[in-house]
């Protein structure tokens, strides 16, 4: 598991990396060279992480390779920076095989499927469809030639009840998930130092997805460009470094969230079953558990409120670091990366 860091204030910028690394989604080795100094001219460094190969060229090897070649001081800033690499990895890099690919991962897929499917009730099966996420940073696939190769293959496995003014749509939302988990293994790249044309720092973040026929698929992309306050940002494994910076870990959280949601919900259940057992007559009964049904609409936008405390208290508990952040020289900065 890889864990990094970007700090900086308006006077430098710290990057901080372990040595950890995946290669192809599997295998993890140490002693990987992530952080990288891309030029003597323009103070200006690159960070990786995630898969450490991309197009099963070691990201290490095209990195350096660009930054021999590249002419940072007409790129000038940041974005142009980020730009540029994007176009000279679409040319060194070859295609991705989308065909070859589906061959090699669709039969596994499919079984996956048929053995979700066999016997599944239709409950089951549209709460299944229902908690597919789809990453929109993977639209592109839908105007791929290869995109209905598997469309006969995938409706054959649909359960009988599917109707079938239904099953375009499902098709869609499983060959996306497909497509979801066959481009999973992305690489993170952060661009950060100081431009030519402004006085502060400035860094870019994304994660590579694919060669799409010489253009560079992308997503995740995060950008603080000549940015004077103090900052902290935490790549790929990020909860010890949340947990140091707001005193609470996002699995915390979510476990609070989860349960203060399931308790209104419950809560609301119990005082209706106990309305039923009273001895008021119906009408008034009928009247109560109205009420408090309306009242059960609100939950979703309660439990939005209990998140956004936490939110709030976490920008509380990180305001006076990102203060003193914002003060300190290169060294102590960098001392606090470490």
């Amino acid at each position: 598991m890889t864990s990094e860091l970007l700090t900086m204030n308006k006077g430098a910028v710290a990057l901080a990396a372990d040595s950890a690394v995946t290669i192809n989604g599997k295998k993890v080795r140490n002693g990987v060279e992530k952080l990288f100094k891309l030029s003597n001219d323009l103070p200006m460094g690159m960070m990786i992480f995630g898969n450490a190969n991309f197009d099963n060229i070691p990201m290490e090897t095209l990195i350096k390779q660009y930054s021999k070649n590249a002419d940072f001081k007409s790129l000038e800033n940041i974005e142009n920076i980020q730009e540029d690499f994007l176009k000279y990895l679409g040319r060194v890099t070859p295609p991705f095989d989308f065909k070859k690919s589906i061959g090699n991962t669709i039969g596994e897929y499919a079984d996956e499927l048929k053995e979700k499917f066999s016997n599944i009730s239709e409950e089951e099966f549209n709460k299944f469809i229902d908690e597919i996420e789809i990453d929109d940073s993977l639209d592109f696939v839908k105007s791929l030639p290869e995109f209905g190769l598997i469309d006969s293959l995938i409706e054959d496995i649909l359960p009988n009840f599917v109707l079938d003014n239904e099953k375009d749509d499902l098709i869609i939302v499983l060959k996306m998930n497909f497509f979801m988990k066959m481009l999973s293994s992305s690489t993170g790249v952060v661009i950060a130092g100081f431009n030519e044309e402004d006085l502060f720092p400035s860094f870019v973040s994304f994660d590579l997805i694919v060669n799409n026929s010489g253009d560079i698929e992308i997503k995740s992309f995060k950008s603080e460009i000549n940015y004077p306050f103090g900052v902290i940002v935490p790549f790929a494994q990020t909860d010890v470094i949340d947990t140091f910076l707001t005193g609470s870990s996002i699995l915390l959280k979510n476990v609070l969230s989860y349960y203060f949601f399931h308790f209104i919900n419950n809560y609301t259940d119990l005082i209706i079953e106990s309305i039923k057992s009273t001895d008021i007559d119906e009408s008034s009964k009928k009247e109560c558990i109205n009420q408090i049904n309306g009242i059960k609409s609100f939950h979703s936008d309660t439990t939005s409120n209990f998140i956004e405390f936490f939110n709030n208290w976490e920008d509380i508990i990180m305001g006076p670091i990102l203060s003193a952040i914002n003060t300190l020289p290169k060294q102590e900065l960098a001392d606090l990366a470490y």
